[in-house]
């Protein structure tokens, strides 16, 4: 479904990040526990500090067994879920690492005339129809009817072109691979 455009729509992944996770309270109190029974093997513990960690244990347990891993949910903005955006999982050619990296690089540019232009400055290669007739094809290929890297709004005869989320995500976990 990732890899067929009029199916994108159909999918959504969300997340809820949980105010507490009991697993962490779990691991604290069994090393706390298991810190009492090395001294009560030497002797040197107060029946206190025995009743309170009894005390404690139960009461997690008690929540992890009525509740689970996982307590509350945090707010983020205005909800408590997140949707994370799909990936496309589809390889990306040299030149669109070019174009995805260029607009990582230099945010949104007004039309994909001048993302040409800027990329062949950078390139050192001469600004003609062909070329940019080459990144027309490529961001059409990675735009909303590809690879759903980038954005494009329509502005007058124009189109305004961005990385989209997953672009964005895409460039910042492939930045690190480029300076190889």
């Amino acid at each position: 479904m990732v890899e067929r455009e009029g199916d994108r729509d159909r999918i959504h992944t969300y997340y809820t990040v949980p105010e507490k996770y009991l697993e962490t309270e779990l691991a604290e109190e069994l090393r706390a526990g298991t810190e009492l029974l090395a001294e009560l093997l030497d002797g040197d513990v107060d029946d206190d500090r025995i009743a309170d960690h009894l005390e404690v244990a139960r009461e997690l347990l008690a929540e992890f067994d009525e509740r689970g891993t996982t307590i509350g949910a945090k707010q983020f903005g205005d909800s408590h879920i997140i949707e994370l955006p799909v990936a496309s999982f589809s390889n990306v050619k040299p030149f669109e690492e070019l174009i995805l990296f260029t607009l990582g690089e230099h945010g949104e540019f007004e039309s994909v005339s001048e993302l040409a232009g800027t990329l062949a400055r950078e390139l050192g290669e001469e600004y003609t129809d062909s070329f940019r007739s080459k990144v027309i094809y490529n961001v059409d290929r990675l735009g909303p009817g590809g690879k759903g890297y980038v954005e494009q709004d329509e502005h007058g005869k124009s189109y305004r072109t961005r990385l989209s989320r997953i672009g964005e995500l895409w460039v910042r976990s492939h930045a690190d691979q480029s300076e190889l």
